[in-house]
């Protein structure tokens, strides 16, 4: 047909998805005059209940066993002990369904079976469909329920302030609602933590490393200045190194003052020497930007709320601090 070649394991995979779970009750259907140790329904139930604490067993086909036996062991938990027990039932068969046969005439003719037949007789009131459903699965589902409940309730609380918790911890209502409103408002916040950090006038303040402004004010004037402090301007320069490039630089007729062009090729040689600690400074001064990027983005709540905005954010900021090192490297 046109049914998946799968289809048992799907029927199979639902089926453990529900009766796993501790709140069910199982009907373990098994057709009497087969073996019960190959029932897959018993087989199925005993792997999520070995105990057998959950599962009721239902034993069709009673009027189809061979002559001289009948299920009063199994009744009894003699074969396979379940704590629900079994019910014993006869329903309608094929010729029946196909001659239209009242359901009240085959539960008459069910009753008749059981307060009939030697082996069940005396205990017929604990036999067929009717005792199933209006006895002993709704006796038993009341008290399974009772059973249940409390700790039903107690998951229900839990899972109650769990989510009442994320609820509270992405803020209330963004103004009305529209999306032009709400970047606006997270601009604006955005904007507010970012200065907050390089100010120095968060909450969380550092008790073991420098952060923020303090951490960028650290590079430029300790270790920046540090770095063009151990430059010495006349180490690679000496005095006969001048005068050569002096008198170079005067041609044949002696000057009176210093041409611009011998002092711009000195200079340049030690200015070129600055470039290494500047890039430093510069590159420090980047992540500590980008890492005040990050805790900003944590401490908005809003962007719990809209996970997407968070990485346009980020990604916005992010080049715009990129862009801004480009020169630095030209």
């Amino acid at each position: 047909g046109d049914q998946p070649k799968d289809i048992e394991k799907q029927i199979r995979e639902m089926l453990v998805k529900y009766i796993s779970r501790p709140s069910c009750i199982i009907l373990a259907v098994t057709a009497a005059n087969t073996d019960l140790a190959n029932s897959d329904g018993l087989k199925m139930a005993r792997e999520v209940d070995p105990e057998g604490t959950r599962t009721i067993g239902v034993l069709t086909k009673v009027d189809l066993m061979d002559t001289g036996t009948d299920v009063v062991d199994i009744l009894a938990g003699r074969i396979i002990p379940l704590r629900l027990g079994y019910v014993p039932v006869v329903n309608r068969g094929q010729r029946d369904i196909e001659n239209n046969k009242p359901i009240h005439a085959a539960l008459e003719h069910e009753r008749m079976y059981f307060e009939t037949h030697p082996a069940y007789k005396t205990k017929a009131n604990y036999c067929g469909t009717p005792f199933l459903a209006r006895m002993n699965i709704s006796i038993i589902l009341m008290h399974h329920i009772r059973a249940t409940l409390p700790d039903i309730k107690a998951r229900i609380s839990q899972q109650q302030l769990k989510y009442n918790s994320e609820l509270q911890s992405l803020g209330g209502p963004m103004g009305d609602g529209t999306s032009g409103n709400v970047v606006l408002s997270v601009i604006t916040e955005f904007c507010s933590e970012f200065r907050a950090a390089i100010d120095g006038n968060t909450n969380d303040l550092s008790l073991n490393e420098l952060s923020g402004g303090a951490r960028i004010s650290f590079v430029f004037h300790e270790l920046f200045n540090n770095g063009v402090k151990t430059i010495d301007p006349f180490d690679q320069v000496k005095d006969g190194d001048i005068r050569t490039i002096l008198y170079n630089s005067s041609g044949s007729t002696p000057a009176l003052f210093v041409g611009t062009t011998a002092f711009e090729v000195i200079v340049k040689q030690q200015i070129k020497r600055l470039e290494d600690p500047s890039l430093k400074c510069c590159q420090l001064v980047y992540d500590e930007l980008i890492r005040i990027l990050g805790q900003s983005l944590v401490k908005i709540q809003a962007f719990k709320r809209y996970p997407a905005l968070r990485e346009r954010f980020n990604s916005v900021v992010v080049a715009f601090f990129k862009k801004a090192m480009n020169p630095t490297t030209k």
